[in-house]
């Protein structure tokens, strides 16, 4: 377009003349540089090879995950699947960036592209590092937890993977910026001062946070546990590092901050050995034998009953006088926790003793009153 430009306005000056040299040698350097046909051919062989490393990455990907799946299976033996999906992803990584290690050697870049060429594969090999870390935290963390004592919950197992995986990330980042040549030690007194400034305006976050590693380290409740707590009661779904979601036993839903558990009392009926029955039966009888008969003949199937607990105390015993009646007061265990079950254990005891009540002659004291109507008008 120069030298259009010059043709167009007659006779160049000097210093056009000049400028049109020095297109013509930079025209003369590309084309018998780059467009030679020795720098075709090694263009073509260096595609051909990109090519062919990304059509056997799955393949090398499965050649190199069957022996260490293999290996890893003589010490985990659960483990299998966990090493295979973990292989996965960072060796077909590793297949792309040599196929483009071997391509940009075939192209024999030049010497100020070569130094950048370098960095990038560098930066590759960090990235597929600690991708590599970071797929291995969650199945490394299943098996120690299959393997190991399991001291530690789900819930704190979870809360460990994403601390160790924020982490990961973190570091990973400042290895490739100082790979690049940026000064991370300026680079985290600046993050230092920005974290100041967050921390500060997420002090509800954090102490949310810390009041998630309280609860699971008193491992206070996990999920699927039957709670109580000062604003709800139901079944707790999701514990994160900042809330716990309990759904109700009207099926809605209730988020509550962490910190609010942490700092509330917390009743957990799935920490129950045993469930309590307590009653207050209001017997009538015509005589006082039958008030006997039928106190001995209830206690004696509570203490025969296969489900109540007689490591536990049990009451049966008349307990004072009620209207028209006398109270009767029942106290015992149950060896069940589960909710449904224990109901039908408790409805099974209730209807023996309707039938045992009925049997004796005697029945349920009903409150009654008499009023007492005169004439005024006699």
């Amino acid at each position: 377009n120069f030298k259009k430009a010059c043709s167009m306005d007659g006779e160049p000056s000097e210093a056009e003349q000049v400028l049109l040299t020095e297109a013509a040698a930079a025209d003369d350097f590309v084309e018998s540089t780059f467009f030679t046909p020795q720098n075709l051919l090694r263009l073509v062989l260096a595609l051909i090879s990109l090519v062919l490393f990304v059509l056997i990455r799955n393949f090398v990907a499965k050649a190199v995950a069957k022996p260490v799946t293999a290996f890893a299976h003589e010490f985990f033996p659960n483990s299998k699947s966990h090493f295979e999906e973990l292989l996965k992803g960072p060796v077909s990584f590793v297949c792309i960036a040599t196929g483009v290690y071997v391509a940009g050697n075939i192209l024999s870049l030049p010497e100020e592209f070569h130094f950048l060429f370098i960095q990038l594969m560098q930066s590759f090999l960090n990235v597929m590092v600690f991708w590599l870390l970071f797929r291995a935290v969650e199945p490394v963390s299943q098996i120690i937890q299959k393997t190991g004592t399991g001291q530690l919950s789900d819930e704190m197992r979870h809360v460990i993977v994403d601390l160790v995986k924020i982490g990961v990330v973190v570091v990973g980042f400042l290895t490739l910026l100082q790979a690049w040549g940026v000064n991370v030690g300026a680079f985290l007194a600046g993050l230092g001062l920005v974290g100041m400034a967050v921390a500060l305006a997420a002090q509800d976050t954090m102490r949310n946070l810390f009041a998630s590693v309280a609860m699971f380290a008193d491992k206070s409740f996990k999920k699927g546990d039957w709670v109580l707590t000062p604003e709800v009661e139901g079944i707790v779904e999701q514990v994160s590092l900042r809330t716990t979601t309990i759904r109700n036993f009207d099926t809605s839903t209730v988020v509550i901050p962490n910190s609010n558990l942490a700092n509330g009392t917390i009743v957990n009926f799935n920490h129950c050995s045993h469930r309590r029955v307590t009653w207050t039966l209001p017997i009538t009888a015509p005589s006082n034998e039958h008030f006997v008969k039928v106190q001995n003949r209830l206690e004696e199937y509570v203490h025969k009953h296969p489900r109540v607990d007689k490591s536990q105390t049990i009451i049966i015993n008349l307990d004072e006088f009620g209207e028209a009646c006398i109270k009767l007061f029942v106290y015992f265990f149950i060896n069940e926790t589960a909710w449904l079950p224990f109901m039908e254990i408790k409805q099974e005891i209730l209807l023996e003793f309707l039938r045992i009540v009925e049997e004796e002659k005697c029945g349920f004291g009903v409150p009654t009153r008499l009023v007492r109507v005169e004439n005024v008008n006699k």
